[in-house]
């Protein structure tokens, strides 16, 4: 019969102490507000720091307005650049009487360089497109 009586204190212990730490808060509302406060003195104190010249270092920078949109610029004409690549390798020219005309050598290599520099075309396009109509200015 000790164990029963054991196991019931060993539960109400248990539950007086989860009751206990659900009632608690973890943070007293002091403590939370002194944290606050020393964000915000931190927040102050970073403000004043900040130099107006570096500020205009930075307006050197205005042709890479967006720096993503430019990402998107450079892969495109790396993508073109390979394409024509692959198109240039997959190709030559024939002189025939007076004309010189493009004989393909590799047809399905230049098709490849032509996807990739179509695609290129067209994804500039876009992008160009869509910089206009929201006034990024690229």
């Amino acid at each position: 019969m000790s164990g029963s009586n054991l196991n019931k204190k060993i539960l109400v212990c248990s539950i007086l102490v989860i009751a206990m730490l659900l009632l608690m808060p973890s943070i007293p509302a002091i403590q939370q507000k002194t944290i606050k406060e020393e964000i915000k003195q931190d927040l102050k104190e970073k403000l004043e720091t900040i130099n107006l010249n570096y500020i205009e270092e930075i307006e050197d920078l205005e042709w890479i307005r967006h720096p993503i949109l430019f990402l998107m610029y450079i892969i495109a004409v790396f993508r073109g650049i390979r394409g024509f690549g692959i198109m240039f390798i997959s190709s030559e020219y024939v002189p025939e009487l007076e004309l010189v005309v493009l004989k393909i050598t590799h047809p399905i290599l230049f098709l490849r360089g032509a996807w990739l520099a179509v695609s290129a075309s067209v994804w500039i396009g876009f992008w160009f497109a869509l910089s206009q109509k929201y006034g990024w200015n690229w």
